[in-house]
């Protein structure tokens, strides 16, 4: 009797980014976009930016179709004057709350005595500078994530965009507890923290209507957060680098979008060497070759993100959320560089 064949596992299969940007067209967006700047007083600079992101975006090329960039200068601008009106807002709210803390401190000085006096205001310094902290880290953070969900929406594959459905405040709360866990446990909570950050982020996000799964497991961060965290001082801190490069695998790992899966190739070494020459050319160039750490910035991610699985969006439906009619906000007045900071 013959026995039955043993069914063969199939391989799974892969694709990759292709970034086909080149240098020279970068480099002549760029300049064109600092000289008609500085000749409109920087109100041209939000056109320019988006010209330098559509440019980029349709040069990023997945199972042979480009990616396209939807956003618009109008709505870079509005997200500006919008920061802006927030900011201010923000500033008085902050001054108000100087005054209130400064004011209670005094009245419970004056009938104290001089020795409880001066405790009592230096009490009142030391909550007005923590709410100082506080305060403007929790607007980074709102700038930063409102950033990435703008742009998220904005760009588009296959005519389907992305949607990162979490409000900013909510992240800014978030990232606030995490910290505030971080600096109690001298680091120790770390590699729990940034997972379950990633996780609240990741099961949030969207390609049109097929929501992101997260299989995260903090616990296979810990030896690595551990071992960086010990080397932190004698190596200048430059051992998170390896930290750093554990969790962007072990995040891009734990992600999965309908059946697809991903993979990132990238070492603590590699991170280094990365931002050294990133350092090395903005510092040797004087800034004139940001382009070159923009371009550096987007291959390093084409050249080591994997996708796995079969590439197929003939059930993905486009999403039916209203998009906002403007963006960025706070981090157009921050002015992060683009591109720059993608790793």
């Amino acid at each position: 009797m013959r026995k039955s064949a043993t069914p063969k596992k199939r391989k799974l299969s892969t694709a990759k980014i292709q970034y086909t940007g080149q240098i020279p067209h970068i480099y002549g967006i760029w300049l064109l976009n600092i000289i008609l700047s500085i000749m409109t007083l920087g109100i041209y600079s939000f056109w320019g930016r988006v010209r330098l992101r559509k440019y980029v975006a349709s040069r990023v090329v997945l199972a042979g179709d480009p990616c396209q960039y939807t956003g618009t200068g109008g709505e870079l601008f509005l997200g500006f004057i919008k920061g802006i009106l927030f900011l201010f807002l923000s500033y008085v709210l902050l001054t108000i709350g100087y005054a209130i803390i400064y004011f209670i401190a005094a009245f419970f000085a004056h009938f104290s005595g001089e020795a409880q006096a001066d405790a009592i205001m230096a009490g009142a310094s030391l909550v007005s500078g923590a709410l100082f902290v506080v305060f403007y880290y929790a607007l980074f953070c709102v700038a930063i994530f409102s950033a990435l969900r703008y742009r998220f929406s904005r760009v588009t594959w296959r005519g389907i965009r992305g949607a990162i459905k979490y409000s900013a405040f909510t992240y800014a709360c978030q990232s606030i507890k995490f910290t505030i866990l971080k600096i109690l446990s001298l680091g120790l909570y770390a590699h729990i923290a940034d997972v379950k950050l990633a996780k609240m982020v990741a099961e949030n996000s969207y390609y049109g209507n097929a929501r992101a799964k997260f299989h995260g497991n903090p616990e296979s961060l810990w030896k690595i957060n551990f071992i960086t965290m010990l080397l932190s001082i004698p190596t200048l801190a430059l051992s998170r680098l390896w930290y750093k490069a554990a969790l962007i695998r072990h995040n891009f790992q734990a992600t999965q979008i309908d059946h697809l899966r991903f993979d990132f190739d990238i070492t603590g070494g590699k991170l280094l060497g990365f931002y050294l020459v990133n350092l090395l050319i903005v510092v040797c160039t004087l800034g004139i070759g940001m382009p070159y750490v923009m371009q550096r910035s987007i291959k390093l991610v084409a050249d080591n993100l994997t996708i796995i699985g079969d590439i197929n969006t003939s059930k993905v439906l486009q999403s039916n959320e209203e998009l906002a009619g403007s963006g960025e906000g706070l981090n157009s007045v921050i002015g992060e560089p683009d591109f720059a900071g993608v790793i």
